[in-house]
């Protein structure tokens, strides 16, 4: 999804709220957003992800095309690690049943009758 796909689903839900502020309310939060990774700061927003930086260490690196060898620099990379309520709504929407749900429901074959089963290792 793209920026403007998101502002575009934002006002045909809120339709009462003008397009000029739905834009604003998103550069906001996508700006602050930035603005706490940039400090070093987790951001987490429940039942979604969780954002963090990896930090990477110098490394030896070569250009393939030129074969020189050269020192990458250090790097802070922005890692994103989904929350449970999104997995769980992902692999639902897809017919997939976690492993952890279907051991849980192991003794209740009821259950699980009359349904194709996919399963998911995360």
């Amino acid at each position: 999804m793209l920026r403007s796909e998101l502002i575009n689903a934002l006002c045909k839900r809120q339709p009462h709220i003008l397009r000029e502020e739905v834009v604003l309310a998103v550069e906001c939060i996508l700006e602050q957003m930035m603005e706490s990774l940039e400090k070093g700061e987790r951001i987490e927003i429940r039942d979604f992800g969780a954002f963090s930086l990896h930090h990477r260490s110098p490394r030896k690196a070569h250009n393939p095309r030129t074969g020189e060898y050269f020192t990458a620099p250090a790097k802070a990379a922005v890692y994103f690690r989904p929350g449970k309520g999104m997995k769980d709504k992902i692999n639902s929407s897809r017919g997939i049943i976690d492993l952890k749900k279907i051991r849980s429901v192991r003794n209740s074959k009821a259950a699980l009758d009359n349904e194709p089963l996919k399963i998911a290792n995360c």
